[in-house]
């Protein structure tokens, strides 16, 4: 197993094996970073996130139209029971405005 020392200062690391007695200049590794710009080591991550960001769009629109079909879904079913329930809603209306006639009288 080899044990390695990693030093940095500003944009230079230096790296240097110690693990041994004597260390020589050649051991002693000295990288500088390059400035470069934001997305230059990976040109294809602008499009790589233009992909994605289109694909979340579309994921978006699908989850919004599923959703509405399950709400539409929903309301029909209460609809449904309240027509089970009540029946038509002129013959409650007709039922409701008897009633209310009849508790005036």
């Amino acid at each position: 197993m080899h044990q390695c020392l990693i030093q940095w200062q500003g944009d230079k690391i230096e790296i240097m094996p110690v693990d041994r007695d004597s260390i020589s200049k050649d051991d002693i590794k000295v990288f500088t970073a390059v400035p470069s710009k934001p997305g230059a080591e990976f040109p294809n991550a602008a499009r790589w996130e233009q992909k994605l960001n289109l694909e979340i769009v579309a994921a978006k629109k699908q989850r919004d139209h599923y959703l509405s079909n399950v709400e539409k879904s929903c309301t029909l079913k209460h609809i449904q029971e309240r027509r089970k329930k009540y029946g038509n809603f002129y013959e409650l209306a007709e039922i409701l405005k008897t009633e209310t006639e009849a508790g005036r009288n």
